[in-house]
């Protein structure tokens, strides 16, 4: 069984501006694949990091938005199956790799300001 998941990253549910590691970060996800062709097939599910995140009930689905609550800093692994109407669940697909980095670049140092040697005159005049 071949299953290709492509992951896009959808919308950021969570302030992560200062997320920390190990902070935990909700993100939308969208998980698409090649559909299966056997003709019990009942539907798939979805893993995130080997726990299951979600089922879906649909042979015919291709992919699936899903929110997921506990993504984390760093890689997160996702896989797909495929189950059929008898309950038989078929291998892991695949892993498809989503590398989440909220890490801020280091802080620019040792800043300084120059002055130009510029003069400014202003004349005045009275009558």
């Amino acid at each position: 069984m071949k299953i290709l998941i492509d992951l896009l990253i959808l919308l950021c549910l969570a302030s992560v501006a200062f997320a920390a590691p190990g902070d935990t970060i909700s993100k939308s996800v969208r998980i698409s694949w090649d559909a299966n062709v056997e003709s019990d097939l009942a539907g798939y599910k979805i893993y995130h990091d080997s726990e299951l995140l979600e089922t879906v009930p649909d042979p015919l689905a291709t992919s699936f938005e899903a929110v997921v609550e506990n993504l984390t800093e760093g890689e997160n692994i996702f896989n797909l199956t495929a189950y059929d109407t008898s309950g038989n669940e078929s291998f892991f697909s695949n892993n498809a790799i989503l590398v989440y980095d909220s890490t801020s670049p280091v802080v620019p140092s040792n800043v300084t300001i120059q002055t130009t040697p510029r003069t400014r005159v202003t004349i005045e005049t009275w009558e």
